[in-house]
């Protein structure tokens, strides 16, 4: 146990204003409180992506039979308005019993359906009251793919593992001490990584051995151990509320750290941070005491990278306690730049509450829960505290607080109490747990998923049930009161010019608690030599100021033409960030300068930079000349080509022909002048031209142009030329004749060339001859096989007359409906008169014969029977419209069931069956009795109707025995079956007591059922007081028990709700008894 004091009273100090409270929705419970008293563990994890959330927990063995050593889940996938509770075992095996468990969702890349999502889970298992190693695996929650791994990480040394988080896509993260028997020594970071398919495998992934300060009295001292990253998980963070060496030698906790930047790879530290350093704690340190933390804490990473560390910062007492009745305050403990600081979020007023007797006694201090947005910007800080309480008081009717910091606009939220204004709610936030992240059901809108803990008569060894916190809702407009800052300005401004070669002094003037650069320097004045952002950070009491300089390299980039053609001018230019410009000759300031150089001349460029620092840059400007040549003329026949180059220069250009060859091939029409330019490796641009001279073709023409045959024409003579003397050529062609039979269908060409005997021009002039295709019919069917009586659409294509057979139909497409499969024949001509046919054969398929089977065509009410349907492929049941070949049909009243079939080929028929329904019988049974243990044997009376079975404890062929069944009372039930086969049961309570002269009244003869019937839910109320607990069971006909609650004894005109919406319509009996009353109604169901 940690010892604390309680003193003195103070009142809260923390702005707050109404806002919607949050609101009760029951979840799961456990056979104690137990599973969820540790601080820091988070067995409530959410994903934003699906609005999903869940919580585990240990079994409630009394509802739900196996061990307390159990785990099960419960699962909203609409973010925590409706859950699904109590499922699992997720660890059925149970080798070993598991306590305090973690949880978290692995959602795989592009899903969006939560039953595709997966709970990852992790608990310490013990042997005995000791810890032996852990538990671990995953379930889907559609219910499936359970894994149960046992001591994938260490099995001695364990204690219980902290803040299971989420680092980068897949890997998970937890921190446990490391426990040597009498002290801890060290803590193993836990590394967990999806194995791509079903599970998630654990490992250690570090070991941290810190120097704890033992001066005390010999043992390290350790409170509260977290672990938490970035939302990228690249950047994570552990803390630990102890004390190690070197440090302040006060014997007080202070928050350890650790860093990672590499994902976890390596972690660099511890470094211990100084509470007294602060001069919005120091001040509230009552002279002799020192500052300390107290023993609980939670940690989260945000967008930047940076932690933050809620705890509560107390008056210690330099023995590692702390004084509760002292000044106190919950504080974020961050890391800014690099430069240490604590916020204050708000004054608390709680001391430690306790629940339960030692050794199975419970405590709580405020409880710090901590969780972000999903991108980091946005932490919320939760905890509990009572704003009537006197300072230090004990925290026995906690409610929870929270607020929430906008990490970019550095701007807080107000206080909410978030419980004290729900009644249900009001001074009940007993241990809670918030996710590591929101939900953020809409853009804006921040929804903290949050889990509590309800205690039965305030023991945290019985039953304990819990709740989800919904509604606790934040916007983005809430953040809207702004985190005092430190004012700081670097010297030289926001930017810096520097020259190559030389360093950039930077400096900041002012004195601060605490200053670092963000190349690590810790003093005023630096000088850099590198380019880039530079960020000075400082504190100044529990303020942070920061500011940026950008050292820039010196550029100036010329530009403008250096090469130039004699008589040409330039212009001079230069871009860059320098501070002024210089030009020389001639001293010409300006960002250009213009210049006419004669001959090759040089420049100078004098760039200026910060601090009177300058760079030198000199350009010379080149002169140059050159030019085209091409031959003057070429001659060339109409339509030929003649290839020109041009030389001289180092690139050409034929403005009419866009080209940049230096030799270009063309072919004018007529008489055509080309000009070509020229431009020198230095640019200078030059013309020239050369004359094409083209000669005219003979012109020549035939007749006819165009003829068409048949394929089966003889030869025929080519067209005649306009000029004889030449030559015919072409497929077909023999001298001047032309034969379709020894080409076949197609388009053939007949090419007739002639030459001129002056100036050697030669051209052609062609003919084309058609020789027409044979056309080709075909028949397509729509389907080409149908059910009987149904009918096809035959279309015949290829031609464009039709006569079908059988029949006379003349049209392109016909439908026909053959009672046998039937062949169909088509024949016609196409445009050129060639004709064709074709046939097609049309198949006709029987209908399916569809029978039913049912397995039952009398059943009693409440029954089911299953009915089968066979003969066909795919089958549809109505009522009810059920694709399936089996259903299960439970009607009211007798009902005809009507299947339809359809087989393979998509032929259908149907079929039908009745379903008799035979009402139930009632049994009657109004004989309850009282004996002695010691009485002989009785033969039981008073069922009706006769003929029916008697059973229950004691009860053995129709004869109930007190001294088998022994002192108590017992449910003796009588059964009746109809003829139909149905079945009823009544029940009585037989009393069995030890005769020692004690006679117990019935405070159970005045109670209320209502309403009954019902769907379901009903209440049940009693007039009288109970002195004895009152247990309550709810059975079916068949006697088996579908509902069983012990309550506490209760005083007049108790009403509770019974829940019975999971169970089928029907008749049902309610068993109570509360000592040795005894009473049984019949419920009826109705939906």
């Amino acid at each position: 146990m940690r010892p604390i004091f309680l003193l003195g009273m103070l009142l809260p100090g923390s702005a707050m204003f109404a806002q919607p409270c949050a609101t009760d929705v029951s979840v799961g419970s456990s056979s104690n409180m137990f599973t969820n008293v540790t601080c820091a563990t988070m067995p409530v994890a959410v994903d934003k992506d699906l609005n999903t959330v869940l919580f585990v927990h240990r079994n409630n063995a009394t509802t739900f039979g196996g061990s307390s050593g159990n785990l099960r889940y419960d699962v909203s996938t609409d973010g925590g308005n409706t859950w699904t509770t109590n499922q699992g075992v997720l660890n059925p095996l149970m080798t070993l019993q598991a306590r305090y468990p973690q949880a978290a969702i692995y959602n795989p890349s592009g899903n969006t359906n939560p039953s595709n999502a997966y709970l990852g889970y992790l608990a310490p298992t013990i042997t005995g009251s000791a810890f032996t190693g852990y538990v671990n695996g995953v379930r889907q929650l559609n219910g499936t793919g359970n894994t149960e791994n046992y001591n994938q990480l260490p099995a001695t040394g364990t204690g219980v593992a902290r803040s299971m988080v989420k680092g980068a896509p897949g890997i998970f993260w937890s921190i446990d001490a490391q426990y040597s028997g009498t002290a801890i020594t060290g803590f193993r970071i836990f590394k967990g990584t999806w194995n791509g398919s079903t599970d998630i495998a654990w490992a250690v992934n570090n070991t941290l051995t810190p120097t704890f300060n033992t001066a005390y009295d010999g043992t390290s001292k350790v409170g509260d151990y977290n672990i938490a990253f970035d939302p990228t998980g690249q950047f994570g963070w552990i803390s630990v509320l102890t004390h190690i060496t070197p440090g302040p030698a006060s014997y007080a906790f202070r928050p350890v750290f650790w860093r990672t930047t590499d994902g976890g790879n390596t972690w660099s530290g511890p470094d211990q941070v100084s509470l007294s350093q602060f001069s919005c704690i120091a001040p509230n340190i009552t002279v002799g005491n020192t500052a300390s933390t107290n023993f609980e804490s939670d940690l989260l990473v945000d967008v930047n990278g940076e932690p933050h560390l809620l705890t509560t910062i107390c008056n210690g007492n330099n023995a590692y306690a702390v004084f509760y009745g002292s000044w106190h305050h919950m504080y974020d403990i961050t890391n800014t730049g690099g430069v240490w600081n604590a916020m204050d979020i708000s004054n608390v007023n709680a001391g430690r509450g306790t629940w339960g007797v030692t050794p199975n006694a419970v405590t709580m201090d405020n409880a710090p829960q901590a969780t972000r947005s999903a991108d980091g910007t946005k932490l919320f800080f939760g905890w509990t505290d009572n704003i009537t309480y006197a300072v230090g008081a004990p925290n026995q009717s906690p409610n929870l607080f929270v607020r929430g910091y906008d990490v970019n606009t550095r701007m807080w939220t107000t206080v909410r109490d978030v419980t004290a204004c729900q009644p249900l709610l009001n001074g009940t936030a007993f241990f809670p747990k918030f996710a590591e992240g929101l939900l953020e059901p809409v853009p804006g809108q921040y929804k903290i998923a949050a889990v509590t803990g309800i205690f039965t008569s305030s023991d945290p060894t019985l039953i304990a049930n819990f709740r989800f916190l919904n509604s606790i809702l934040f916007y983005a407009n809430d953040f809207t009161i702004p985190q005092p800052s430190a004012p700081v300005a670097i010297d030289q401004g926001s930017s810096y010019i520097k020259c190559a070669g030389t360093a950039a002094a930077l400096s900041v003037t002012g004195t601060f608690d605490d200053l670092l650069w963000s190349n690590d320097s810790t003093t005023n004045n630096i000088s850099v030599n590198n380019p880039g952002i530079y960020t000075i950070t400082v504190r100044s009491g529990c303020t942070i100021g920061r500011d940026t300089i950008d050292v820039i390299q010196l550029v100036s980039d010329t530009a403008g033409v250096t090469q130039i053609c004699l008589g040409d001018s330039t212009t001079l230019s230069v871009t860059g960030n320098a501070l002024s410009y210089l030009w020389n000759p001639g001293s010409v300031p300006g960002n250009t300068f213009g210049v006419l150089p004669a001959v090759t001349s040089t420049y100078t460029l004098l760039a200026s930079g910060t601090g009177g620092c300058a760079d030198t840059t000199i350009i010379t400007v080149s002169v140059d000349t050159a030019r085209v040549s091409v031959p003057a003329s070429a001659t060339i026949c109409a339509g030929d080509s003649v290839t020109l180059t041009a030389s001289g220069v180092a690139s050409y250009s034929w403005p009419s022909l866009s080209q940049s060859t230096a030799a270009v091939t063309v072919s004018p029409s007529g008489n055509t002048t080309y000009i070509v330019d020229g431009v020198s490796s230095t640019g200078c641009a030059s013309s020239d031209t050369i004359s094409v001279i083209v000669n005219p073709l003979p012109v020549l023409s035939l007749s006819p142009a165009t003829m068409f045959l048949c394929p089966e024409d003889s030869a025929v003579a080519c067209p005649l030329p306009n000029l004889p003397g030449g030559t015919y050529s072409g497929t077909g062609v023999t001298g001047n004749m032309f034969d379709p039979q020894m080409t076949g269908p197609g388009t053939f060409t007949i090419t007739y060339t002639y030459t001129d005997s002056v100036t050697g021009c030669t051209n052609s002039s062609a003919a084309t001859v058609t020789v027409h295709s044979a056309p080709v019919a075909q028949i397509t069917a729509a389907a080409g096989s149908v059910c009987a009586g149904s009918s096809d659409t035959l279309t015949a294509s290829g031609i464009l007359t039709y006569n079908w057979m059988p029949g006379s139909d003349t049209t392109q497409a016909i439908v026909v409906s053959p009672a046998v499969s039937t062949t169909y024949y088509v024949t016609g001509a196409d445009s050129n008169g060639c004709t064709a046919s074709d046939s097609l054969l049309v198949t006709v398929m029987s209908l399916p014969e569809i029978t039913i089977t049912a397995s039952d065509t009398l059943i009693c009410t409440g029954d089911a029977a299953t009915l089968s349907a066979l003969g066909a492929l795919n089958y549809t049941w109505n009522p009810g419209n059920i694709s399936s070949q089996s259903v299960i049909v439970s009607p009211v009243t007798s009902t005809t069931y009507t299947v339809s079939g359809s087989d393979s080929l998509g032929c259908t028929s149907v079929d039908s069956v009745m379903i008799t329904v035979a009402p139930l019988p009632t049994a009657v049974f109004n004989n309850p009795v009282t004996l002695c243990v010691d009485d002989a044997p009785l033969t039981i009376t008073g069922g009706s109707p006769v003929g029916g079975t008697y059973f229950g404890s004691g009860v053995a062929g129709g004869v109930f025995t007190p001294s088998v069944a022994g002192v108590g009372s017992f449910s003796i039930g009588y059964a009746v079956v109809d003829g139909n086969g149905c079945t009823d049961t009544a029940y009585v309570v037989y009393a069995v007591n030890a005769c020692v002269g004690i006679t117990e009244s019935n405070a159970l003869e005045v109670i209320g059922v209502y309403p009954n019937p019902n769907q379901g839910i009903f209440m049940l109320s009693i007039s009288a007081a109970l002195t004895d607990d009152l247990v309550i069971d709810v059975r079916d006909l068949h006697g088996r028990a579908i509902f069983s609650e012990t309550v506490q004894q209760n005083p007049a005109g108790f009403v509770k709700q019974i829940d019975l919406g999971h169970c089928s319509s029907g008749i049902y009996y309610l068993v109570l008894r509360s000592g040795a009353a005894y009473r049984v109604e019949k419920i009826v169901i109705q939906k």
